[in-house]
């Protein structure tokens, strides 16, 4: 076995439209995973470059602030793989600001992106599991 993941049959990252949620899909599908790209931005560069290695990936575009948006996701990540056995969250924003500068839109904004998306994700991968299949979870912050 080679790679950064145990082979796994599919992959959820999101943040994968650039940066290193971008690096971790490729790597991904040239390990042979399945790989479910989520980012509120287009992925057309990622499926791109995975399909260009005769990877296979699925783009889905959606605001993980949302819990009903989150569930609709694992939905569509169903009807396209089968639920995800490994969950990688590295979506995440930082936007500049001092104290004196950050307003409480700015605060809440991190917040959402940075901490209620990674648990709605969490919450909704680990309802997903059924009790014989087990799973992987891996939290970038930053």
């Amino acid at each position: 076995r080679s790679g950064i993941m145990p082979s796994i049959s599919t992959t959820m990252v999101t943040g994968a439209a650039s940066g290193i949620g971008q690096a971790i899909a490729i790597r991904a599908a040239q390990d042979g995973h399945r790989v479910a790209c989520v980012d509120i931005r287009d992925q057309t560069d990622t499926l791109d470059r995975i399909q260009a290695t005769n990877g296979k990936a699925t783009g889905h575009a959606f605001n993980l602030r949302d819990a009903e948006a989150v569930r609709k996701l694992f939905a569509d990540v169903e009807d396209s793989y089968g639920g995800p056995d490994i969950l990688i969250n590295s979506a995440a924003i930082f936007e500049r600001g001092t104290l004196e500068t950050t307003t409480e839109e700015l605060w809440d904004r991190h917040l959402a992106i940075n901490l209620k998306a990674p648990f709605l994700l969490c919450q909704a991968f680990a309802r997903q599991m059924e009790p014989d299949r087990h799973g992987h979870i891996i939290n970038i912050a930053d």
